[in-house]
């Protein structure tokens, strides 16, 4: 009979280790390359939030000085592992740059190797990218060859994310009436969440179990990237 402790066990063992968890980049690092990873923010298959947790995870491996405090924002938290490696959030993107199936648009996605040409430019010429411009479609459900590009906007280095900038009323479909800000770390979401309790900033509801102890488990702060302070009350077991 299949019950929670067994499904948690497994997937433990399988889709988080395949599609969520890595090893470390040291000798990455170390080589002097660069890399930059673009992930749908609806992506069904590679779970968004286990390559977030991931690259929280390498923020705290690769921070300097007292990045890792609980009082560190975010922009100080992330900038050592931005040294050499960048993740890009594309919000309304599924899977490999496809659009929403119900939801009939696509959203940003780096198109005609928007984000190659910046890997290129990080490499070649010591410009680390600070944006990287996505195009869309307002009426595809994917993207087609060919087809006109109705949305354009820049995709930011997390955790920074877009933020309306142009006139009130202005077209929101403009990549330029948009710039890279805000903090997606420190964003507070509202109402009941799945775990820990409401009130709590965003990488609190994304606190890893210890492994094999899923059910009733003491919360694996360290593996996840983040000083347990930073989720003060309930959150902490």
């Amino acid at each position: 009979m299949t019950t929670y402790a067994a499904v948690a066990q497994a997937g433990s063992t399988t889709v988080a280790d395949l599609t969520d968890t890595f090893d470390d980049l040291d000798a990455f690092k170390d080589s002097g390359a660069k890399m930059i990873t673009v992930v749908g923010a609806n992506d069904a298959l590679i779970m968004p939030r286990g390559v977030i947790n991931y690259y929280r995870v390498m923020a705290k491996r690769y921070a300097e000085g007292s990045a890792n405090s609980a009082k560190a924002d975010a922009s100080d938290r992330f900038a050592g592992v931005q040294k050499f490696y960048r993740l890009f959030h594309a919000p309304g993107v599924s899977h490999c740059g496809l659009g929403i199936l119900n939801h009939s648009s696509l959203g940003p996605w780096p198109q005609g190797g928007a984000d190659f040409n910046a890997v290129i430019n990080w490499v070649e010429e010591g410009v680390a990218p600070s944006q990287v411009i996505g195009s869309g479609n307002t009426a595809a459900s994917r993207f087609i060859s060919g087809s006109p590009n109705t949305l354009t906007r820049p995709l930011c280095p997390y955790p920074q994310t877009a933020v309306y900038i142009g006139p009130p009323g202005g077209n929101v479909n403009v990549a330029a009436n948009w710039q890279c800000g805000g903090d997606l770390e420190a964003n507070v979401p509202v109402g009941t969440p799945l775990s820990g309790a409401p009130g709590q900033p965003v990488p609190c509801y994304d606190v890893l179990a210890k492994y094999k102890h899923e059910v009733n488990g003491p919360l694996d702060y360290q593996n996840s990237g983040l000083v347990p302070s930073m989720c003060p009350g309930p959150a902490q077991r």
